[in-house]
């Protein structure tokens, strides 16, 4: 034991000597080598040893660890491990680095680019592709993991053209470096077409002709174009190339210039052929004069002595059809025109005798400078008169006489009413043109040089008048009753129907604000109308009802914000037998303002009309009995002004009621035709009520009623 201890001695000495190293290990330096060099022999890339005290010794057998992938790339570990003279442990590492092989670009054999496919349904898998278009081949390498995949994008060309870019992507997953555009990965795009082989047919009309609709245009409605055959999406694509088509497809109909278009139809099939045909479609100008004429006009015969004997036995008179026009007129200017008794455009005048005495239905013919052609119809009477032609007499059994009386409320007769008949059923004016039917019939077929089926037709047109428009023409009579307010005439024809209405200028110097506020009273229920025609004049919109809408329509009228009464008229006419039958309510009568006669067949006829001034109230109410009310409404209109406001009006967001005073009441509020639309109460404690959703009413005219402890008022809203 104590040899062992003095050798311990000596060797610490020797060891802390500074003159000499005791201890030293030496590992061999790192190697790079590639995966196809020796990994499992480690001894050619040499050995640890140690040298202690200038002696060298072997550090034995290293503890390996490799660290390669699948590759067999990565790293390798030779770790010794020895121990010094005083017992310690002492390391050192050799690393191998082990790269990987050497696959490049060159090693990759890509398939050929462009590739050609026919047919509808032909597969494009890799499988499925011919030797050399499949996919990518290439050389095997040791040291190389190879992975392919593809990506496809698809274009379509029409209906029978499709192009896949094929994307292939090659990577050596042992060279590969995630997030490197080169190292390891290696892309290539493949070009596949697939198209359709058949040709379709395609047919459409050779002309189409149609007359104008307008001065300048036409809507021409063209036949679809026809295209036999199916292709690979199910049909065909077609295209036109009319500037005027609404689409830009089958269908070229729109509105056309005068004159001829030459329209394209194309239809694409395979990739980039295509087929054609054309149709020609001419608008021409064919549109005749609108006819206006007299629906009545009297003509009187002068006297002739046709045997010369001194005697006037027979009556003349000739009428140019121009003196039956009142306004005839060309939209497009195509003037100057000329006038006619029928279609024959020379015959410009005709003659009428005592065998034409009384009325007769003749036709005014208008032909422009193209020879377009409209009529319209005139009630011409024939009438002696002055000439007193013996034996030249109207039957009268055609006339009816028909007469009456126009009369105020209080039975008295009014004068200067302008009393309307008119015929209820009117004489048409039409107004035809041109057109035509195309029919087409095959009779030939053959396939041209470029092996599309052309078909040869046969084209039989078929033309006729069309009517596009009608103008009716009511026999229509005004006649005036006198100061006696007595109107009448003896010129009506028997079995018609008409329809008979009264009118008379108003009067506002009747209406004034003693009417309004009893308009007021009533309507705010402090005030009871004593008359029952009342309810007819404070009706003022004529709604059948009396209520808020009436009194601002009132308001409007006095202050001059509006200046027309609604309906355009103030006086109000009904049958004065409909009015001896009306209850003390009359609005709920359903009282009628017009008169309908149906199939007269009475030469005699009486007809009386009762007259209502709107507006004029205090004619019938007393002044007295409101007289009071009037100062408590103002005072209650001046206060609410000041005590309540509603903002803003007009309106779009929800409606603000503020009360500033504090006051308790009720809000109602009711659309323009009286129905109610919301209720709600104000609260003493709230200085502002918002009624809820307000916003979202319609737009138009309301009115909001607020009724407090001391005070009611309307107020209109308008909701914008």
């Amino acid at each position: 034991m104590k040899l062992v201890y003095s050798f311990l001695l000596s060797v610490s000495f020797v060891f802390l000597s500074p003159a000499l190293k005791a201890f030293q290990l030496y590992c061999p330096g790192d190697v790079w080598v590639g995966c196809n060099d020796e990994i499992w022999d480690l001894s050619i890339y040499g050995n640890a040893y140690y040298d202690i005290y200038g002696i060298y010794h072997d550090a034995g057998t290293p503890i390996v660890v490799y660290n390669l992938n699948s590759c067999n790339t990565g790293t390798i570990y030779r770790t010794w491990t020895v121990e010094d003279p005083y017992w310690n442990q002492v390391s050192c590492t050799q690393t191998i680095y082990v790269s990987g092989g050497h696959f490049s670009s060159a090693n990759i054999h890509w398939p050929y680019q462009d590739l050609q496919l026919y047919g509808c349904n032909t597969s494009i898998h890799p499988n499925d592709l011919p030797y050399g278009y499949d996919k990518p081949h290439y050389d095997y390498m040791t040291c190389s993991q190879v992975g392919v995949s593809y990506d496809d994008k698809v274009f379509y060309f029409g209906p029978d053209c499709k192009k896949i870019l094929r994307k292939w992507t090659l990577i050596d997953w042992c060279n590969y470096i995630p997030g490197s555009q080169y190292h390891g990965i290696w892309t290539y795009t493949q070009v596949i077409k697939i198209s359709n082989t058949e040709t379709p047919l395609l047919s459409c009309a050779k002309e189409i002709v149609i007359n104008a609709q307008e001065c300048d245009s036409s809507y021409v409605d063209v036949p679809l174009v026809n295209v036999e055959g199916m292709s690979c999406t199910g049909e065909y694509g077609i295209s036109n190339n009319s500037y005027y088509a609404d689409y830009k497809g089958a269908d070229a109909s729109g509105k056309y210039p005068l004159g001829t278009t030459k329209v394209e139809y194309t239809v694409e099939y395979a990739c980039g052929k295509e087929v054609k045909c054309r149709t020609d479609i001419k608008v021409k100008d064919n549109k005749p004069a609108v006819p206006y004429c007299y629906s009545g006009l009297n003509v009187a015969l002068m006297p002739v002595d046709s045997d010369n004997d001194g005697n006037i036995d027979d009556g003349m008179v000739e009428v140019w059809a121009q003196d039956l026009n009142v306004g005839s007129y060309h939209p497009c200017n195509n003037g100057p025109l000329i006038f006619s008794f029928s279609a024959d455009a020379s015959e410009t005048s005709r003659t009428f005798t005592c065998a034409d005495v009384g009325v007769n239905a003749v036709q005014m013919w208008v032909t422009d400078i193209n020879g377009n052609q409209s009529f319209c119809y005139v009630n011409l009477s024939v009438q002696n008169n002055a000439a007193n032609i013996p034996d030249c007499k109207p039957d009268e059994g055609k006339k009816y006489v028909l007469s009456g009386k126009t009369f105020d409320e209080d039975h008295d007769e009014l004068e200067n009413v302008q009393v309307t008949l008119k015929d209820r059923v009117p004489v048409y004016q039409y107004i035809t043109e041109k057109d035509s039917i195309y029919n087409y019939e095959v009779i030939d077929s053959f396939y041209n040089s470029s092996n599309v089926l052309v078909h040869i037709y046969n084209l039989t047109i078929e033309y006729f008048d069309k009517v596009i428009d009608s103008i009716p023409h009511h026999n229509v009579m005004h006649l005036m009753s006198n100061q006696n307010g007595v109107y009448g005439t003896n010129d009506i024809l028997l079995y018609r129907n008409y329809e008979i209405t009264a009118y008379k200028p108003g009067d506002m110097s009747r209406v004034n604000n003693s009417d309004l506020e009893i308009l007021k009273a009533f309507v705010d229920g402090e005030y009871q109308f004593k008359n029952k025609y009342s309810y007819l004049a404070a009706d003022i919109n004529e709604d059948t009802e009396v209520n808020n809408e009436d009194v601002l329509l009132l308001e409007e009228l006095l202050s001059g914000e509006e200046d027309e009464w609604p309906k355009e008229r103030q006086w109000i006419f009904y049958n004065m037998q409909d009015m001896a039958t009306a209850t003390d309510y009359p609005l709920a009568d359903h009282l009628s303002q017009d008169v309908r006669i149906q199939n007269i067949q009475d030469k005699s006829h009486h007809l009386d009309f009762m007259g209502i001034l709107k507006g004029d109230l205090d004619k019938y109410e007393s002044m007295d009995e409101v007289a009071g009310l009037n100062e408590k409404i103002n005072l209650r209109n001046s206060q609410v002004d000041k005590d309540i406001s509603v903002f803003p009006n007009p309106f779009t967001s929800n409606i603000r009621v503020g009360n500033p005073k504090g006051e308790a009441g009720k809000i109602k509020v009711f659309s323009s035709e009286g129905r109610l639309i919301y209720s709600g109460t104000i609260n003493k404690s709230q200085s502002e009520t918002v009624i809820p959703d307000s916003e979202l009413w319609n737009k138009g005219n309301y009115f909001l009623s607020i009724e407090t402890e001391n005070d009611k008022k309307t107020i209109k809203l308008i909701k914008l």
